[in-house]
Parts: structure tokens; C-alpha cells; sequence
């Protein structure tokens, strides 16, 4: 039986500060795992040596295991689609499926500890992380959290593998979307927007949290008492490990807020941080600060007893396990292709041009035909473009008679002529349209969110040889696409989906598979129109508001996507109990097509009149629900409304997006 409090008092001041030390692999950190000098390790890539540093560990005096962490954002090795896509497919039994399954491959190569899911809130699609987040909406990205952190930390075997939501707190909200940029934005917002899905991920037991780069109020993240202390571990009781970002404590001088390393190791102790993500602060200077400042061992023994307890329950001291599955590798897969079939968002089919007939004469023109390497996205772990199924391989495989034209990736240098002859028996152009997963991720923000490499001298081009256009679009982020919508007949839209993107884009086209998805961030019109977002607060002139030279409608609001199924809203009624605030809601549906599929039904709370300022209307609720050709049912959904918020009334929309539904008030 082990016994924390013990071990914790057998412990020299080195070896504890050695706990809180986590660093990137090399063989000169052997000797100090060795002497219990390390306590977690990250960017180690070959399951021998996980093996060893665990032997070793496991071989020192007190014979602490590692925390062995890794970015497992969207898969391991078998890449499901980008977070941002995933989510649009509103299905949280398969994302927590897929958080388990990604989990179950990287455990097979020694990592226990995934930093995932990233929980940040994001209305400017410039910031090149925004596909590694949920969207825009706090309610949807709280309960995908909960979802994921279940999904990762479930017990496998007597195992957990530990899930560490990020970055806690508000680092969506940089300015300009540029990465590490400064965050500014008020408690309201705090509490309203930002905080919601970390306090989901802590409820449902996540045990670790990584906090932000950014800033909040007057200080680094890094150092905020207020949101690592009062907010963090007072008022939302999270006792798990906290851990830095890369280096956040060895860069707090650069705030010019701390003079030294050695002050920067004090502080980061102070407010509570567990972990220093390779910084070696503490490992350099924290001995020196408790030598200095002796009451504050007992601040370095609370970090310690945190750490040995989420190791303890995570299984790390029991005998050592071979985690092989060979099951594994057949399921995940399966579930890659289910989860990007679910992800594709149909924005546009006028006179119901798709699905094709699989011996439609259809060309293919674009720079990302054959592209393994766009569909990865961003964070692909050690997923690799081999195992990449390509747009050109999905659609050879379902259509009987295909050609494909690659363009130049600057479309700008395309032969023209050579492409005119090629369309000319053709009877649908598909255009293979993005940007490649380079552009997106960490610190790959863009200043224009336009087709890059001048992709709209191919739509224009196409457009005016009259032939039914098919825009294809893979992204890490929204798009300004007006020319496309314009332009194309019917637009498949993709954030990055993973290992089978070509089968799951040409089983849409095919109509093998029914689109379903919506999408769970507004897509401006225009670069000028950032930010823009669907969850609003009012003003006391939205009537007035507006530009001298554009909309400020989107292009596509949240919540929207279209499908091969037409589906008919036709009432709802409602049972409120005030016991439990808990509204029951009954929506009638029809299928008024000849095609099953699947409705994501959503409920909107819409202000009335608030005790505070509150969105213009917030997701409740939803639910996805299939339904054969033809068929009618009515369909049930609880939500809860919060009444610290609406005063004695607020307005309930039920439908298939945030600007569409029916609206009926509801009195407390």
C-alpha cells in the first residue's frame, strides 16, 4: 500500500523540486531520472526508451514513476479530424469514443498524460489554434470537455491515462489572433464565456489542467493569484496537477513583472503551480528559494503530495503492464471514418445538384488532388501521409468515371488552355480548394483568411466555362469563401478530417453518406467583419449598427449546415418544472424527402430581460437524432434554465441553427 504523506517526508528538498521538474527527453536526463531528480517527461518518441526511463525511475530511491506526456489532439497515430470538425458533428458519444481510442494507441507506446482537450473559446478565425477548440460557444465546448476528459481517463485495464484540458484561462481571446498576444476581457466574460468548460472538465475529475501563455487583468496567467488560487482551487475545487505552458515560468522576465528566474520560481510555487514545463526554474533556483524562505516547504510539499496522488490514481505504482490491443488497430480506424463522415458540412446545393451518380463524368481541378499530407491538420502526433487517404484515392474508389487536373499550388500559374480542353466533355467540375495544414496550429496565424495561392483565379475561371462547379474546401479555420458561395452550385466544406478524408468526402459526393454536420463557428463574409460571433451581447443601438461598405450578416451563422434530407420544423410545446428549473421540450419533425438522415436539433435561449448583460441568444440544448425517408416523430429534449441570468422570462427557439426556428416565450 502506498503511502503519500510517507514518502513525501523520506524526501530530500531535491528530489521533491525533481517532482515538479518536466522536461523534453535526451540522454542526459537519465542520470537525474535516476536519482529522482524528474518527474514527468514529454517529447519522447520511441516506446523502448518510455520503457527505460520508467525502469529507471521505478529503480531510484523512492521509486516515483514518470508522468510520460504528449500532444494527443486529434489521435495518435490514426488521425481522426481537427477538433473544430469533430465538433461540428455534434455527436458526443463518437467524440468521446474517438478520445478513447486515441488514448488506448498513444497508452500502447507508454504515454499516460494527453494534453488535450484545448477548451478555449475563439470568435477570431485568424488565430491558427482555432482548430484545435470547439468553436465559439461555452455550452458546446463545456459539454465536449466532459466528454473527452471521460473518454481519456477511462479506467482501461486498472490504467488512466490522464487528461489535461488547456489553457486555462481565455487564451482564445488574443488580440488580433496572434498567438501569445495579450488577452484583456472582464470577469463577466470570464465567468460567462471562458471559464464554463474547465469548470465542466474539473466536475467530470480531470486530472491535471494546463494553464494559459496569455495575461489577465494586471498580470501574466502565469502568476494570477487570482485565477490559479481564488478561482481555480478555492471556488472550482480542482486539486489536480497544475502545469505550465511551454516555459511560461522561465519567460515571465520578459513581462519585465519579475526580475529573475529565481523570483519567477518563488511566484510560480506561491499561486500554486505543480509542474514547470521544461523551463527548469525550479529545478534551478527552487532549492535556493526554500533556503531563503523556509515556510514555503510546505507550499513544495502540497505541490508534491498533488503530483504523487494523480499518479497514484492513474495506477503508476502498480507492476508495470504491456498495453497491446490487437483489436485496436481494425476499431480505430473504422472509427476515424465514421467520426469524418460525421464532420463534413454541406454549406450550399442549389436545385439539389448533389449527390452525384457514381458514373457521372466528373474532373477534379485543384492543387490538393492527391494531397495526403493537407488532410493530417495541424497537431497530427506521429500520424503520417502514407496512411492518408488522399481526395483523388476516395473518389477513384466510388465514381466510375473520374479525371483529375492538378493545378500549380499557385493556381495563379495554372495553364489555361490545358484546362479548358480538359472540362470540356465533363459534365461537373469538382475544385479541390484549402489551405494546407501548415497554415493553421500553433503560432500559424494568418493576417488574410482568403484562398491563399490565388485560388480565386481558378473559381472565376471555371465559373465562366459554365459547367456545374463543386467547391471541395479544406481548412484549419473559416474562410472568407463569398466568391465560391457565389460562384459554385454546391459547396462541401472540410476543416482537416484525418487519416480517411478521401473516403468520407467522396461518400458524401456519392450520397453514400448524408452530410450532417453544422458549423460550430460563424464564417464572416469578410476579413473586416473579425470578430464575429453568434452569442452577442445587446447593445443600446443594434438597430444603428452596421458598416458603410458591407453586411454584417455572415456567411454562414452558427449552427448551419445543410443536408441531402429536407427536414420540416413544424411545432414544439414545453413542460418547466421549477423544482429543478428543468425545461421539457417536445418538437414535432418531418423527413419531407426521400433520403434517412441525421437533424442536429438545437434550442436557443433568446434574452428577454436580463438581471446582467447576456448573449443575444445562447445554446441550451441539442440533440442528434436520425430519421428515415419520409418519417415524422416527435422528438424530446431537457435543457436548464438559468435564472440568475433571465429575469422572469426568456424566449425558447428550437431549430436547425442559431437564425432559424420556432420561438415561443417561456414565464418563470
Amino acid at each position: 500500500m502506498i503511502n503519500i504523506d510517507k514518502i513525501i517526508k523520506k524526501m530530500t528538498i531535491k528530489e521533491k523540486i525533481g517532482q515538479l521538474n518536466l522536461t523534453s527527453y535526451s540522454d542526459a536526463i537519465l542520470p537525474r531520472i535516476a536519482s529522482g531528480e524528474v518527474g514527468a517527461i514529454l517529447n519522447i518518441f520511441d516506446k523502448d526508451q518510455v520503457k527505460q526511463v520508467q525502469e529507471l525511475a521505478l529503480k531510484s530511491k523512492h521509486q516515483i514513476p514518470l508522468l510520460i506526456g504528449e500532444d494527443v489532439i486529434h489521435g495518435f497515430k490514426t488521425i481522426f479530424p481537427v477538433p473544430l470538425a469533430e465538433a461540428c458533428s455534434f455527436n458526443l458519444d463518437l467524440i468521446e469514443e474517438t478520445a478513447y481510442l486515441s488514448m488506448l494507441e498513444a497508452r500502447m507506446e507508454g504515454i499516460n498524460w494527453i494534453y488535450a482537450p484545448m477548451l478555449d473559446i475563439i470568435t477570431d478565425p485568424r488565430f491558427g489554434r482555432v482548430m484545435e477548440t470547439s468553436g465559439e460557444d461555452p455550452f458546446l465546448t463545456s459539454q465536449i470537455a466532459k466528454r473527452k476528459v471521460r473518454g481519456i481517463q477511462r479506467n482501461d485495464n486498472n490504467q488512466i491515462t490522464a487528461a489535461c484540458p488547456k489553457h486555462y484561462l481565455g487564451y482564445g481571446a488574443v488580440e488580433a489572433g496572434l498567438d501569445y498576444r495579450m488577452t484583456d476581457f472582464s470577469e463577466h466574460k470570464m465567468r460567462l464565456t471562458y471559464l464554463p468548460p474547465f469548470k465542466a472538465a474539473i466536475d467530470e475529475g480531470a486530472l491535471s489542467l494546463m494553464h494559459a501563455f496569455t495575461t489577465y487583468n494586471n498580470l501574466p496567467v502565469t502568476i494570477n493569484k487570482y485565477l490559479l488560487d481564488d478561482v481555480l482551487r478555492k471556488e472550482c475545487e480542482f486539486s489536480g496537477i497544475l502545469v505550465t505552458d511551454w516555459q511560461c515560468l522561465k519567460q515571465l522576465t520578459k513581462y519585465q513583472v519579475l526580475s529573475s528566474e529565481e523570483e519567477a520560481a518563488q511566484q510560480g510555487l506561491l499561486v500554486g503551480i505543480d509542474l514547470d514545463m521544461h523551463g527548469q526554474v525550479y529545478f534551478n533556483h527552487l532549492e535556493q528559494v526554500i533556503s531563503n524562505n523556509p515556510h514555503l516547504l510546505n507550499n513544495l510539499d502540497t505541490a508534491v503530495r498533488r503530483i504523487l496522488t494523480v499518479k497514484l490514481k492513474m495506477g503508476l505504482f502498480k507492476e508495470n503492464r504491456e498495453n497491446n490491443n490487437r483489436e485496436l488497430d481494425s476499431k480505430i480506424r473504422k472509427q476515424a471514418l465514421q467520426s469524418a463522415n460525421e464532420s463534413i458540412i454541406l454549406f450550399k446545393n442549389s436545385n439539389h445538384l448533389l449527390p452525384l451518380q457514381n458514373d457521372a463524368k466528373v474532373l477534379c481541378v485543384g492543387p490538393f488532388n492527391s494531397d495526403q499530407d493537407i488532410h493530417l491538420g495541424a497537431w497530427a502526433c506521429r500520424g503520417q501521409k502514407k496512411d492518408t487517404i488522399s481526395l483523388k484515392k476516395g473518389i477513384e474508389s466510388h465514381f466510375l468515371n473520374c479525371q483529375f487536373f492538378d493545378t500549380p499550388l499557385n493556381t495563379g500559374e495554372t495553364n489555361w488552355e490545358e484546362l479548358r480542353l480538359a472540362c470540356q466533355d465533363m459534365d461537373y467540375i469538382i475544385l479541390a480548394l484549402g489551405e494546407p495544414r501548415s497554415y493553421s496550429g500553433e503560432n500559424n496565424c494568418r493576417m488574410n483568411i482568403n484562398l491563399p495561392f490565388k485560388q480565386d483565379l481558378l473559381i472565376d475561371f471555371i465559373y465562366n466555362l459554365q459547367k456545374p462547379i463543386i467547391g471541395m474546401v479544406f481548412a484549419g479555420r473559416p474562410l472568407t469563401i463569398t466568391n465560391l458561395d457565389e460562384k459554385a452550385d454546391a459547396i462541401i466544406w472540410s476543416f482537416h478530417l484525418g487519416c480517411e478524408a478521401g473516403n468520407s468526402l467522396a461518400k458524401v459526393l456519392c450520397g453514400e453518406v448524408n452530410p450532417s454536420a453544422k458549423t460550430v463557428i460563424t464564417f464572416p463574409r469578410e476579413l473586416g467583419q473579425v470578430p464575429i460571433y453568434y452569442n452577442r451581447y445587446h447593445t443600446g443601438r443594434d438597430e444603428l449598427i452596421h458598416y458603410v461598405d458591407g453586411s454584417t450578416e455572415p456567411l454562414y451563422p452558427f449552427g448551419f449546415g445543410l443536408s441531402y434530407s429536407r427536414f420540416i420544423y413544424h411545432d414544439f410545446t414545453y413542460n418547466y418544472s421549477t423544482e429543478t428549473s428543468k425545461l421539457r421540450i417536445k418538437v414535432t419533425i418531418e423527413n419531407e424527402s426521400s433520403y434517412s438522415g441525421d437533424e442536429i436539433i438545437q434550442v436557443y435561449a433568446l434574452s428577454n430581460i436580463t438581471y446582467q448583460l447576456a448573449p443575444q441568444q445562447a445554446l441550451i440544448g441539442f440533440k442528434k437524432h436520425h430519421f428515415n425517408a419520409s418519417q415524422k416523430e416527435e422528438i424530446s429534449l431537457d435543457v436548464f434554465i438559468d435564472w440568475e441570468i433571465y429575469r422572469d422570462s426568456v424566449v425558447i427557439q428550437v431549430g436547425p441553427s442559431s437564425r432559424l426556428g420556432i420561438k415561443k416565450l417561456l414565464i418563470k
